[in-house]
């Protein structure tokens, strides 16, 4: 049985060429495709300047070739390969004529000697057909040319996978004894082997055609002898067709492969020609220092080089490979960027914290060690300073005449977002000074992606918050430069992943507080509301078993978050404590948060000299061994800026009598159109803002 195999994953890209009936091929139905032109009237406006040259046209130019003597014509003729024969038949009548001539066969045979080792012509086969099966690319059932087009040598013919399936019968395992005819044919009906895509397994089809004939001409047959007499040719037949088609097999894959060679050193050569339209470009430097991912190599230069390399494509091609070494140069530049900036990471983390430690305050606000790096004098100190000499010395000079410059431009620039911020919260209706916004007592920020920290904050916190200096998206910006920094420091621009907001809700709530302490929210700053410090009671959640629930005047935002906005039970009131009171809880309050910064877990404390962190015991022992002073203070020790300070909700007892709120907040900067949000409480027994509430007695759970 000849068998032939096919994978349906395999592909490869080939020309296409036309059929003929006569050449041993499916007759090809061909379309007339007319197109219509547009009739051009005398008045017609168009400008007749921009109409196209009509191209001149090519018909007859192969008239004069069967003008010529025929031996000169058979001359020439015969050093073609069977290929360029097939196409000429197909150009003329007149020169089909001349090579679909029995006469011409001479012609057939010393062009086919042109193609080496390729085995004789066979009897059942003419030499035009014989050159169409083994050169063509078209299905002989539907005449695509498609890239799984393959050869059955034994069948005679080339089959797309689509026809092979119609085509062709699944063999199973008892196929060749099923037959209407004897198994000794059967054993030689040409078939092929099918590989799924997967690999896992494979399926022989035999050719439909063939079968249906024999069956038939074997049932026609009465007598017993002719039978044997048939079946003796047949198998006879067969044997010789396969015989030549594992022939053809063999030769066939021997010649791909010296194509593909072939092509190869054509495509080389061609490359050749690319490698010298790019440094006429300008970019033989740049192609120098290329290792891989040439030019050369990209698969459309490399598809353009399967045909012939005409001023026309190397025209189409300039702007192409000027955009690819534009692309390449770009990426070159930024891996050494990179790969500059991780060496020398570690000596500008040192030099920057250095600097920082000895020039500004532990509360004080400055730009990361990324925002450094957009400034030019410090860039070209990281990337243009010779490895001998980039030190940390070198760094510190670099910074002492940069960094003051870089910081007041930082600050500035920030703080004109957060005013952007405030604007486009609260749009037109809310007009601020902006000279004094960002210090108002009813200026908070919000972040949306620290979950330890509170909801809100002030100024100057927001601008060294955390998160706020977070690569984040600098990973995916389109800047090389930006792209870089996030990789190496993790560092970016403030806030560009737009983690800091301001919310309307907020200025609302902390307008009517300030207003309910009795200072106008347009002008008090938080400073002045820290001076006075009043004490804020939430009536609402006052608790007959916990007491009054009382806290400072900044931990009312998020007491409204965590407790009411959160659980929405019901209505927020608030009332400031009278004097008496007030002084009370914030004896009771700055007792509480004493021990809270004493204990040995607290590290939200520094050191006001050299930034160390830690708990207000192990602190004072450090400024007095450290830096020599014996009874430090206050200005020494110092709450780091980017934590929260705010004391925690504290209980006074007793409750109120009146456990219900006997009227809702209504906020009187808000106009009667737009009605304040309601306030809810949290459920009872909840725990507060910091993950834990203060009771009167001063314990905490």
């Amino acid at each position: 049985m000849q068998a032939d195999s096919i994978d349906l994953a395999q592909a490869s890209s080939s020309p296409a060429l036309d059929s003929d009936e006569s050449d041993g091929e499916a007759p090809r139905r061909i379309k007339n495709r007319q197109t219509k032109k547009r009739r051009i009237m005398p008045n017609d406006s168009s400008d007749s300047e921009l109409a196209p040259v009509k191209p001149r046209s090519k018909r007859g130019i192969l008239k004069v070739l069967v003008e010529m003597p025929l031996d000169v014509l058979f001359e020439i003729f015969g050093m073609l390969e069977p290929l360029d024969l097939l196409y000429l038949a197909r150009s003329t009548k007149d020169i089909r004529a001349i090579l679909m001539n029995r006469s011409s066969i001479s012609i057939w045979r010393r062009s086919r000697s042109n193609i080496p080792d390729m085995p004789e012509c066979p009897d059942d086969l003419s030499e035009p057909q014989y050159a169409n099966l083994a050169f063509a690319k078209n299905c002989y059932f539907c005449d695509k040319n498609l890239s799984t087009n393959r050869i059955i040598w034994s069948a005679r013919l080339r089959t797309c996978t689509k026809c092979l399936h119609t085509n062709f019968i699944r063999m199973h395992e008892e196929w060749i004894q099923s037959r209407k005819y004897p198994e000794a044919l059967a054993f030689w009906i040409p078939t092929i082997v099918v590989s799924e895509r997967s690999g896992r397994s494979a399926d022989s089809f035999a050719l439909r055609s063939l079968d249906r004939l024999w069956k038939d001409e074997y049932s026609n047959i009465d007598d017993d002898r002719k039978k044997l007499k048939w079946l003796a040719r047949k198998v006879k037949e067969r044997k010789v067709i396969s015989a030549h088609a594992d022939k053809c097999s063999s030769w066939f894959e021997d010649y791909k492969e010296e194509l593909d060679k072939r092509r190869v050193v054509f495509i080389d050569e061609r490359k050749a020609v690319i490698v010298k339209l790019v440094k006429r470009l300008g970019w033989g430097e740049e192609l120098a220092r290329m290792s891989e991912d040439k030019p050369q190599d990209q698969p459309n230069v490399v598809r353009a080089c399967r045909k012939e390399l005409t001023s026309r494509v190397l025209s189409n091609l300039e702007p192409v490979l000027d955009e690819y070494m534009a692309a390449a140069k770009s990426q070159r530049l930024e891996q050494e960027y990179r790969t500059c900036l991780e060496e020398r990471e570690p000596i500008l983390r040192e030099a920057y914290e250095e600097y920082v430690a000895s020039t500004f305050a532990a509360d004080a606000v400055y730009p990361t060690a990324g925002e450094l790096l957009f400034d030019s004098a410090v860039e070209d100190c990281i990337q243009k300073t010779p490895t001998a000499d980039f030190t940390k010395e070198l760094l510190h000079t670099t910074m002492r005449s940069a960094f003051p410059t870089i910081a007041q431009k930082w600050k500035e620039n920030n703080d004109g977002k957060l005013r952007e911020l405030i604007a486009e919260a609260c749009g037109p209706e809310y007009v601020f000074n902006p000279h004094t916004v960002l210090h108002l007592a009813t200026t908070f920020f919000s972040c949306s992606s620290c979950g330890q920290c509170r909801d809100s904050f002030q100024y100057p916190r927001v601008l060294m918050h955390s998160c706020s200096k977070w690569a984040g998206y600098s990973y995916w910006s389109p800047d090389a430069h930006t792209r870089i920094i996030g990789y190496v420091l993790n560092d970016g621009h403030w806030n560009r992943s737009k983690v800091i907001s301001f919310k309307k809700e907020s200025l609302q709530l902390m307008t009517h507080v300030v207003r309910m302490c009795g200072f106008d929210p347009a002008t008090t700053t938080a400073r002045k509301m820290d001076e006075v410090a009043p004490i804020i009671e939430c009536v609402s959640c006052n608790d007959v078993r916990e007491g009054r629930a009382t806290m400072s005047w900044k931990a009312v935002i998020e007491h409204q978050r965590t407790t009411h906005k959160k659980d929405g039970k019901n209505e927020m009131k608030l009332e400031v404590l009278n004097e008496p009171e007030s002084t009370g809880v914030k004896e009771q309050m700055n007792k509480l948060e004493g021990r809270r910064r004493a204990d040995e877990r607290y590290l939200d404390m520094a050191c006001a000299h050299c930034k160390k962190t830690g708990n207000t015991v192990d602190l004072a022992k450090h400024v007095k061994k450290e830096h020599g002073k014996q009874h430090p203070t206050s200005d020494d020790i110092v709450p780091i800026l980017d934590r929260d300070h705010t004391p925690p909700l504290y209980w006074l007892w007793p409750p109120r009598e009146d456990e219900e709120p006997t009227q809702d907040v209504q906020p009187d900067s808000v106009s009667s159109h737009s009605p304040f949000l309601k306030y809810h409480p949290r459920r009872r027994g909840s725990r507060g803002s910091r993950g834990f509430v203060i009771t009167d007695s001063g314990s905490s759970s």
